[in-house]
Formats: structure tokens, sequence, C-alpha cells
């Protein structure tokens, strides 16, 4: 039951690491780039050593790990690295409009963002 986990574990790092490198390069994230090369690198090599005489039972952990790796890799980037400022979010929709605000206008601008987030997390 233990190798079950550990393969289950390893393919799910290894998935989560390989999403979240994605979208890392995608998005220029070069030093959150670098550092998931080692997470996908060291998890590979534990599925070396484990999968090489895999059963049925070994087969379905690794592939329920990258299932589940994947979509909380998509979940957790989009939460952490991946979450976008107010301000780079006005950019992508209106251009350069709000190049003329003064620091303290963007703040405040900022500050709606975010007030607005959160009310539309805390009712879905």
């Amino acid at each position: 039951m233990t190798e079950l986990a550990i393969i289950f574990a390893s393919t799910f790092i290894t998935v989560f690491a390989l999403g979240f490198q994605s979208q890392n390069v995608n998005q220029g994230h070069y030093l959150w780039a670098f550092i998931t090369s080692f997470v996908i690198g060291a998890s590979s090599l534990v599925l070396y050593k484990k999968l090489p005489d895999a059963g049925a039972l070994q087969c379905a952990a690794y592939l329920a790990g990258g299932a589940f790796g994947i979509v909380a890799s998509i979940w957790v980037h989009r939460r952490t690295v991946g979450r976008k400022s107010p301000r780079k979010i006005a950019q992508a929709d209106w251009g350069d409009e709000f190049d003329h605000l003064s620091p303290r206008e963007m703040e405040t601008l900022d500050r709606y963002a975010k007030h607005y987030r959160n009310h539309r997390r805390s009712s879905q």
C-alpha cells in the first residue's frame, strides 16, 4: 500500500510541477521555472525506481496521480504566481489608458479591484 502511495505522490508531484513549469515558462517567471525543474527531476527519479515492475494497481496510482496533479497545478498557479495585479488586468483590458494616473490613484484602483475580487469569491 505504501508503494501505491509513493507512486501516486511521485506522479502527482511530477505532473503538478510540469503544469506549474509550463505556466511559468508561458508567463516568463524565470526563477520559478528554474526551481520547478529540480522538483520535476527529483520526483521523476522516484518514478524510475518504483515503476519497472508495475502491475494494474501501480498503473492506476500513476494515472490518478497525474490527473489530480495537473488540476491542482492549475488551481495553485492561478492563486499564487500567476495571479495578476489589478494594474495588469486593467492594462490588458484597456491598454495604456491608466498610464496617466498618479501612484495614489493607482493605489485606489488596486484597493477597489481587490475588494471586488474578494466580493466575487465570497459570492461563489
